[in-house]
């Protein structure tokens, strides 16, 4: 018994996967959270930086911050003299991030 696909069939199931893997790629993220140093002090006012993107936001007096990105982005969290953290935005959610202090040589 020999089953053929026809080409057309092949190609649409191509098409149709490729639509579909875009559209999950493309999907937007909600992070949330508090930038802290390692103390748990709030780091008022810390840049949040996404790859790729003219977006820079900042965090509150509070350390609060709240934005949305495309999904897979990287995600900067920058404090003066601190340790620069680096995140892959995969899912919505809260993230709470603590930034570290350079190590003294």
């Amino acid at each position: 018994m020999n089953i053929l696909i026809p080409m057309k069939s092949i190609i649409s199931i191509f098409i149709a996967f490729f639509c579909i893997s875009n559209v999950y790629a493309r999907k937007e993220v909600h992070l949330y959270g508090i930038v802290t140093d390692t103390t748990g002090a709030p780091l008022s006012f810390t840049d949040i930086v996404v790859q790729d993107c003219n977006l820079k936001i900042m965090a509150d007096v509070n350390g609060k911050y709240d934005i949305k990105v495309k999904r897979r982005k990287k995600v900067w969290f920058l404090w003066s003299h601190y340790v620069p953290h680096k995140m892959r935005a995969r899912k919505s959610g809260e993230y709470n991030v603590v930034l570290k202090e350079p190590k003294k040589e």
